[in-house]
């Protein structure tokens, strides 16, 4: 009993801890990956922090024709910009869905402060923000499109 209690409490207070302050569905029609054009893309995304460290959670799904495979390297970049005209990405990279069946799978990550908003080049990260510059554009920065990369 005392087991259950004590799972209990820890359960609670981890989802007291977790808050997303990004979360939300965005969805891209007519994307190219690698060969392939979709029909559309769909991505839902839930970016928030846990006990002072940032969370990164994200699933896509891809709809047209069933002739075309995605690579399973494939990336999802999610875009945050700040009103200044600050912008970086935030990288996604959950199991590759098939066309037309549903999304894919991930765990949520806690990357660094320090490697959590990048610039990118087709899949690799390039420069990212220094852990200051990240949580201001994380605090007052909105998520407002995606891009894919294979």
């Amino acid at each position: 009993m005392k087991k259950i209690i004590l799972f209990s409490l820890m359960a609670l207070l981890c989802s007291l801890a977790v808050r997303a302050q990004h979360e939300g569905e965005l969805t891209q029609e007519n994307v190219q990956i690698e060969d392939c054009n979709y029909a559309s893309v769909t991505v839902l995304y839930k970016v928030g922090h846990f006990f002072g460290e940032p969370t990164v959670n994200g699933v896509y799904k891809a709809t047209g024709s069933t002739d075309c495979k995605i690579p399973p390297s494939t990336t999802i970049w999610l875009k945050i910009a700040h009103t200044n005209g600050q912008y970086g990405y935030i990288r996604v990279s959950p199991t590759t869905p098939k066309v037309n069946e549903g999304y894919g799978f991930n765990f949520t990550g806690s990357p660094n402060w320090d490697d959590f908003i990048c610039q990118h080049d087709g899949n690799s990260k390039g420069e990212c923000f220094d852990k200051e510059t990240a949580k201001t554009l994380y605090k007052e920065g909105s998520i407002t499109s995606f891009e894919v990369s294979w």
